[in-house]
């Protein structure tokens, strides 16, 4: 069995979280300050024309951001736009929808789609048409007399824990609908409890992965502006009582950022006008962020794996229709990303990676998986400051004098903390400390895998990671 040790002239290091966490401290010690978001610009070549009312969703399978229809103050538009986190592009002779506005969109994942419901066409009819888009072409699932009656403005996101999609309320000109509606990327069904939020249109939905909970905030229902916050746990609606939260709005835009494990509120009609203020909500409160773009609403927002960052596009605001586009998220994220290669043992190559949306934030739990590993076999990881040094000898610096043909050091072996392994993988989950002098700094690992027959020694290695910590707020 492994155990914890440190590699010098420092003290050793027993096992256990709080010495890993004061290991971890030790290696980063240089003082940054803490992290802040900010909203981006993103000049691009060419961008769709100016809009409101658009729907807009992240295809997680392809890495692109989808867009459609919209409005610009005359007749709804019909045009189809992807962008890759650098430039817009156009996609012409795609048979789909008809033009329309005020749709709603979301990406479900576990079908592979965007999913596309509802909205109004150029003749003012009040649609209730479901399409599905997978890159190539757009599928219309035949209207049943179970579905959601047609409506726009109603709020939308993808439940990937449930693998559904949630559609709540909207209105159809005449009536302002309640009710939460699934689609299984086959058909609709209602879904409901004993208690369920008011009516309302305008309002936003967005799933919180961390905690998995669905949450709604404000909205209309006719002229009355809402601001409460109400949160679907895939059973039950609960309205909740945050700290703090937004005025009364409607029209606004919400996407939840799986890095920062946060539900990003912007923008928005209040009873002072529109306006361009942003929250963060974590199950709490609502904290303001920077708000240094125009004022805008009915400019929905989407999270961009591609820029880590929560994106818009367009907009209005006073009669006057944008085509901009924005993202907002860390100045100074967190990351982590693998690098190098590691080396073949009896099980395949080593293979070191962060889980899913997980990275080292101050006070969050960084999880790392080894995989490509002998079953049981006793793992290591190696947690350094430097991934060009070790002891005066240059990185990554070849095992192969030590037995291990094709291997290389690729992190400074400060730390050797030992993990859990569970059949083929080995994690380890490190808690990072909520030290603000550790904002901005950066380690290196390696994973250490006993593999005896592998080579002379019996050991093998992974790839590199370097991980980057950020503040969340």
């Amino acid at each position: 069995m492994w155990r914890c040790l440190s590699v010098g002239q420092s003290s050793p290091v027993c096992s256990g979280m709080a010495t890993k966490l004061l290991a971890l401290s030790t290696l980063l010690f240089t003082a940054l300050g803490s992290a802040q978001t900010d909203w981006r610009f993103h000049l691009t070549a060419q961008r769709p024309s100016i809009r409101s009312g658009h729907g807009l969703a992240f295809d997680t399978q392809r890495n692109k951001l989808v867009l459609f229809g919209g409005f610009a103050g005359f007749a709804p538009l019909g045009d189809l736009w992807e962008f890759d986190g650098s430039n817009w592009q156009q996609r012409v002779s795609i048979a789909g929808p008809t033009p329309r506005m005020f749709h709603t969109m979301t990406y479900m994942p576990q079908i592979g789609r965007v999913l596309l419901f509802g909205g109004r066409d150029v003749n003012g009819t009040t649609l209730g048409d479901t399409w599905l888009y997978d890159g190539t072409s757009w599928l219309q699932i035949p209207t049943q007399f179970s579905d959601p009656e047609p409506r726009t403005d109603a709020a939308l996101t993808s439940d990937t824990r449930s693998n559904v999609a949630l559609l709540y309320g909207g209105g159809d000109g005449t009536r302002t609908f309640a009710g939460l509606w699934a689609f299984n990327g086959v058909g609709w069904f209602r879904l409901g409890g004993p208690v369920e939020p008011p009516a309302r249109s305008r309002s936003s939905l967005a799933y919180d992965l961390a905690r998995d909970r669905t949450v709604l905030f404000g909205g209309a229902n006719g002229t009355t502006l809402m601001n409460d916050t109400w949160e679907w746990d895939g059973r039950a609606w609960r309205l909740v009582s945050p700290d703090t939260r937004p005025t009364p709005r409607a029209g606004h835009g919400a996407a939840y950022d799986p890095f920062r494990r946060r539900v990003v509120v912007f923008g928005g009609s209040t009873s002072a006008g529109v306006t361009n203020e942003t929250f963060d909500y974590e199950g709490s409160a609502y904290f303001p962020g920077p708000s240094a773009i125009s004022p805008r609403f009915l400019s929905p927002l989407a999270f961009d794996a591609n820029l880590r960052r929560v994106v818009l596009i367009g907009g209005q605001a006073r009669g006057s229709f944008m085509n901009d586009t924005e993202s907002y998220g860390a100045v100074n994220p967190a990351t982590f990303t693998p690098y190098g290669s590691g080396c073949a043992g009896t099980a395949g190559t080593p293979a070191l990676a962060a889980a899913p949306f997980s990275v080292p934030y101050l006070f969050t739990t960084l999880r790392m998986q080894v995989r490509s590993i002998p079953a049981a076999a006793p793992v290591a990881m190696v947690l350094g400051a430097s991934n060009s040094t070790f002891q005066s000898a240059p990185l990554p610096l070849s095992l192969a004098s030590f037995g291990m043909p094709g291997c290389a050091l690729l992190a400074s072996l400060d730390v050797l903390v030992p993990t859990t392994t569970a059949g083929t993988t080995a994690t380890l989950d490190l808690l990072v400390p909520f030290d603000l002098a550790l904002v901005g700094q950066s380690f290196f690992t390696q994973a250490v895998v006993f593999d005896p027959t592998a080579n002379v020694l019996g050991l093998t290695v992974s790839n590199g990671g370097a991980a980057r910590i950020g503040k969340l707020d």
